[in-house]
């Protein structure tokens, strides 16, 4: 299993099986254990039915402005079975956030 980077998230090639979150109509919201440059945080994000990504909320673009000038981001996902960190290299990613969620780098 692996993520890419999508629009506003990041998306897993198989079936990760979260663990936890809220249940909505139609999706899952979670808050997610994360780690900006050194800073650990929290980041509300969220998972449709059936669908392999997990996302930030739309319209939060506050969130991604916390550390897209970082030098480094991390997330602790809750899968059933334990936990999976994974993390980012965010040098020079400035520029393709601000390609694809332009409001996240104003």
């Amino acid at each position: 299993m692996w993520m890419a980077a999508t629009r506003h998230g990041s998306a897993f090639t198989d079936d990760p099986n979260l663990a936890g979150g809220s249940i909505g109509n139609g999706y899952r919201t979670f808050s997610i254990k994360a780690r900006a440059d050194g800073k650990d945080v929290r980041e509300p994000m969220i998972a449709s039915w059936g669908s392999e990504d997990l996302s930030w909320r739309s319209g939060d673009t506050a969130v991604i402005k916390g550390w897209v000038n970082g030098e480094s981001y991390e997330i602790l996902v809750p899968l059933f079975g334990g936990s999976r960190s994974w993390r980012f290299d965010m040098t020079g990613a400035r520029t393709a956030i601000a390609k694809a969620c332009p409001d996240a780098t104003n």
